[in-house]
């Protein structure tokens, strides 16, 4: 009953935000892409458009990130194909400072509000028919917060899913995030947070189930920049719909990157669960979530298509 409670203050809180002074839903965007169609924006007013293209019964996929990665067409392309149904973008761009990222922290500073709208487009959806176990969200950096924090005010484990890749650094968290490193494990029914850096990526690992890419997923492959290693895991998951990332142990890759007088060496901060020898597991999109909570190691290239045979 306390936790309902808290619940519902949060979201009256949250109401309050998403219409205060700074109109944060007159700002963020909500853009729906159908294959085949010409995308549109989804607003809280005009339902009949959303449903008519979108119908309640078709699995939706909402990406929470800045959309002008190059890698979001292929994203997009990629729910298409293997999920099916519509892909709702929610798009904050607005609120991304100017140069960003070296800026990142004017971003957080809207943290609250921007949730606000991403909850009531939770219960919109809702509300509309859409069932909440088939809706799948994708977050990438700052967005992979946002998508925890918003499932769990939504409802604990109401969403189906949430995949997070490489939330961003700790630097510029600061108290913005409770809620995801408090309550990942309640934001949805199946949660992953993919991680490939400690420089713009956290080094927390906070998700039920938390996959370390390459180098420990820490530090960043050779000739690559932090950022290109950053954006790398979104990249790495749009290979995963396709292409097996097979789950090894921590001493594989220790191995694997470890050269001499330059050990590598990966340390957890959840236990690792024993991998079966058969069949091979896989990070990403195809991610087995029947294997026990804990922290995983995947191998990983910088060049396409990014997995290790």
């Amino acid at each position: 009953m306390k936790v309902q409670i808290k619940i519902l203050l949060t979201l009256v809180q949250l109401f309050v935000l998403a219409f205060g002074q700074e109109n944060y839903e007159a700002n963020i965007v909500f853009v729906v892409h159908k294959a085949g169609s010409a995308s549109f924006t989804s607003d809280f007013n005009n339902n009949s458009t959303l449903l008519e293209a979108c119908p309640n019964t078709a699995n939706l996929t909402i990406v929470v990130t800045d959309p002008g990665y190059d890698f979001s067409t292929n994203l997009i392309n990629a729910f298409h194909t293997h999920r099916g149904g519509c892909v709702m973008w929610m798009d904050f761009s607005y609120y991304k400072p100017a140069g960003f990222p070296a800026s990142y922290g004017g971003l957080f500073a809207h943290y609250e509000g921007i949730n606000a709208v991403l909850v009531r487009k939770l219960w919109q959806l809702e509300q509309l028919g859409y069932v909440p176990a088939d809706i799948h969200m994708f977050g990438f950096s700052f967005g992979s917060y946002q998508a925890i924090t918003a499932g769990f005010r939504y409802g604990p484990k109401k969403i189906g899913r949430i995949d997070a890749c490489d939330p961003s650094s700790d630097t510029w968290v600061a108290n913005t995030t409770p809620v995801a490193f408090q309550h990942a494990n309640d934001s949805a029914i199946d949660v992953q947070c993919i991680h490939t850096t400690a420089i713009l990526g956290t080094t927390k690992r906070f998700c039920p189930k938390s996959i370390n890419m390459g180098k420990c997923g820490t530090q960043p492959l050779e000739i690559l920049s932090f950022q290109q290693s950053h954006e790398l895991c979104v990249i790495a998951y749009i290979s995963s719909f396709t292409n097996n990332f097979k789950l090894v142990s921590k001493a594989q890759i220790q191995t694997t990157y470890s050269k001499p007088f330059f050990p590598v060496t990966c340390t957890n901060q959840q236990h690792t669960p024993t991998l079966p020898s058969s069949p091979a597991y896989t990070m990403g999109y195809r991610f087995d979530f029947s294997l026990p909570d804990g922290e995983y190691y995947a191998d990983l290239k910088k060049d396409s298509p990014y997995y290790v045979v």
